[in-house]
């Protein structure tokens, strides 16, 4: 668990493990200006909020939707916030990264980039693992198309719950049969599948 500077404002942590392995934390902060060091490999969703971080002499910005690298025993400071910092952090145990290492025979090689942009290629992979781990029953709106009350009160109708966010997100598989669009949104399939008319 990455140790944090003593807050001020509220701070909170959410902690599970959905898989052997694998611990997902959500980690909510109005405070101070976050210091982390890890002690495993991890990767943080950044949700809402922007700052800018340091490591050593690299500098870079995380804004919703940017995918953070994080080593272990790397010092991680968090030097200026624009906003409520809230992120997805997803850490690997040891055993975990060693066998997937030993399984892709790749050797250890510290990453050439802290933080990937959500649109970059290279992020799909593990942004679809955040994605699966996101909280069961809950629909994330996005600003540039909020849903309307109708279909809100619809999906909370079904048992979802939803929740706002300030960044936008992807569709997950839309198949076009003849000339119409079938979407699958989540594949636990648990979403709520929506066409939009242009």
């Amino acid at each position: 668990m990455p140790v944090l500077r003593a807050p001020r404002g509220r701070v909170q942590v959410l902690v599970r493990q959905p898989v052997p392995g694998v611990t997902e934390t959500r980690f909510t902060n109005d405070g101070h200006l976050m210091r982390t060091v890890p002690e495993r490999y991890s990767t943080a969703l950044n949700l809402a909020g922007r700052s800018q971080w340091s490591t050593g002499r690299a500098r870079w910005s995380s804004t919703p939707g940017t995918l953070s690298i994080k080593v272990p025993g790397e010092v991680y400071a968090e030097r200026e916030r624009d906003g409520r910092a809230e992120f997805q952090v997803v850490l690997f145990d040891a055993a975990l990264v060693d066998d997937a290492r030993a399984a892709l025979d790749r050797p250890v090689v510290a990453p050439e980039l802290h933080a990937i942009d959500g649109d970059d290629p290279r992020a799909r992979p593990l942004l679809e693992l955040h994605h699966q781990l996101l909280p069961e029953n809950t629909i994330f709106s996005e600003p540039y198309a909020p849903f309307s009350v109708a279909l809100t009160q619809a999906m909370i109708a079904h048992g979802y719950r939803v929740e706002a966010q300030d960044y936008n997100g992807d569709i997950e598989a839309i198949e076009i049969v003849g000339d119409r669009p079938v979407v699958a949104p989540d594949p636990r399939a648990r979403g709520y599948g929506l066409v939009v008319a242009p």
